[in-house]
């Protein structure tokens, strides 16, 4: 059964906009990919999505960060296939008990607008 292994403890980067460092290393297990480890001082801004798709039904923040961060960390390092990435997340929204009336938008959303974000991402 997919479920968080471990909480999210965090604190916003000074001096910056939206850069946020985890404290301790966030473990998801998950159903789709296994046990994925998210280390500590990895940076993320929870969600990359553009400000127009947040301001249809959901915030920036939410229920959501645990597996945002996951997200970012799949993405930025390639670890799965795009749409493998996108699963996982929609697995962890419903894991962290989003409603799917913005889990589902939220989900679209990434499979939609996330390609420039995976492309443009490093490889390591």
């Amino acid at each position: 059964m997919s479920k968080f292994l471990t909480p999210l403890i965090c604190e916003k980067v000074e001096g910056t906009k939206d850069q946020w460092q985890l404290h301790e290393p966030l473990i998801y297990q998950s159903d789709l990919g296994g046990t994925i480890t998210v280390p500590s001082g990895y940076k993320t801004d929870f969600a990359s999505t553009p400000q127009f798709a947040w301001a249809l039904s959901f915030t920036k923040n939410g229920l959501w960060d645990d597996i945002a961060v996951v997200h970012d960390f799949l993405y930025g390092n390639k670890i799965f296939s795009r749409k493998k990435c996108d699963n996982v997340f929609l697995e962890g929204l419903k894991v962290l008990g989003v409603p799917a009336i913005q889990a589902y938008p939220m989900y679209w959303a990434v499979r939609i607008f996330g390609k420039k974000f995976y492309d443009g991402a490093p490889t390591s």
